[in-house]
């Protein structure tokens, strides 16, 4: 286990530890004796690695906590109340996503309008564009800041790399959330489901030290389940969205790890080239019109 999968501090504390637990068995435990059943009980090292029964549960408890206020309007616009009522910015109303979207939808504006502003700035004529830059130092000294005198390229550079890195906020936030502003067409299903199993497929690493599978796509049967499906990484990423909502089907379940797998693949390790290829792969597949806005120049050739 890494460093960065440790549990949260607050976690260490005994009494915070003993009452997360006490809460979580008292509502999930048959759930739960499902999971560590499929783990092989803490008996099978390569399954449960070194972490005890509680252990689990408590990295469980975590993110179906977080889940559960993103999939319940009710309860994310009671924490949206309490957390930020001081801040007319934040919205308090609507849904979870809903404010996701509107973040992704804020990103892709300042993106567009850095593009509009920095070919606006080019027509200025030399002597308009002097006088800009004479304002905005002198305007940058009265508010006392301290940094150098703005240059005309400087700042043109600036905000390209600004706008570019907008648009890569954008992407990013979209394939984390699994929420889109793209119009549903070619490419795989959409799901509202993307963060959650990115988080659960995270956590099914971390414990078993083994990658999550894409799943099986092969006729149901009368019991809803494919013959030779789910296999153990699909089975314990249903069980933990069986959490979050008892409705969620395991055609659901497979949908949303198929959308997730680019951005499991890459957070795994973000500098394996070989992973960097097959999440380009990915993305390209699930969302076209996002990898036009991803993919680097020497992708674009391909």
């Amino acid at each position: 286990m890494s460093e960065d999968s440790n549990i949260p501090s607050a976690i260490d504390n005994p009494v915070i530890r003993k009452a997360l637990l006490r809460d979580f068995y008292g509502e999930y435990e048959k759930q739960f004796d499902e999971i560590w059943k499929l783990l092989g009980g803490g008996t099978v090292k390569s399954l449960a690695g070194e972490l005890a029964k509680d252990d689990v549960a408590i990295r469980l408890s975590e993110i179906i906590a977080l889940n559960r206020r993103r999939y319940d309007p009710a309860a994310f616009r009671e924490h949206q109340s309490k957390r930020f009522r001081s801040d007319p910015r934040v919205p308090v109303e609507g849904t979870y996503f809903d404010v996701v979207k509107r973040g992704i939808q804020a990103a892709e504006a300042a993106a567009e309008n850095l593009e509009i502003l920095v070919a606006s700035f080019r027509a200025f004529d030399h002597r308009h564009i002097d006088k800009t830059f004479e304002m905005l130092n002198s305007l940058s000294v009265i508010v006392g800041r301290s940094s150098p005198e703005m240059e005309y390229y400087d700042f043109l550079n600036s905000a390209l790399v600004t706008g570019r890195g907008m648009k890569l906020l954008a992407v990013a936030m979209q394939l984390a959330t699994g929420q889109s502003l793209q119009k549903q067409g070619r490419g795989r299903p959409s799901s509202i489901y993307v963060s959650l199993a990115i988080e659960l497929a995270i956590l099914w690493e971390e414990i078993t030290r083994s990658v999550i599978v894409t799943p099986k796509s092969s006729r149901q049967d009368k019991a809803g389940l494919r013959p030779g499906s789910p296999q153990p990484s699909t089975q314990f990423i249903w069980l933990g969205f069986r959490l979050v909502d008892p409705k969620i089907t395991l055609q659901q379940a497979e949908t949303a790890i198929r959308n997730a797998l680019p951005m499991v693949r890459i957070m795994s390790d973000p500098t394996d080239a070989a992973k960097i290829e097959a999440f380009y792969g990915e993305v390209r597949a699930a969302a076209p019109d996002l990898f036009k806005l991803l993919e680097p120049p020497d992708h674009k050739k391909r």
